[in-house]
């Protein structure tokens, strides 16, 4: 766990195998906020379904974004299908 902003967030780590660098990546918020876009979810449903602004949904669409160096939601959403950070 890693105090973050207002409180406690869990981060996760990954560990690149061809690499001996570890990169910070995503969030639990972030994670599940990727993860209702990949089931298709719009920004309102998921600010609804979280209890949340559309604006902070979309604050963690661009962290996101920025974790994974994606330039779209769509490009951050595969990227962290195809590393493992989130399942459908």
């Amino acid at each position: 766990y890693s105090l973050c902003g207002w409180g406690w967030v869990r981060m996760r780590f990954c560990e690149n195998k061809n690499s001996k660098k570890k990169n910070l990546l995503l969030t639990t918020r972030e994670v599940e906020v990727l993860s209702l876009l990949a089931h298709g979810k719009r920004t309102g449903q998921i600010a609804y379904h979280m209890g949340v602004s559309r604006a902070t949904v979309e604050f963690h669409i661009r962290n996101a974004r920025t974790k994974t160096g994606s330039s779209t939601r769509e490009q951050a959403v595969a990227r962290a299908l195809a590393s493992g950070e989130i399942k459908l």
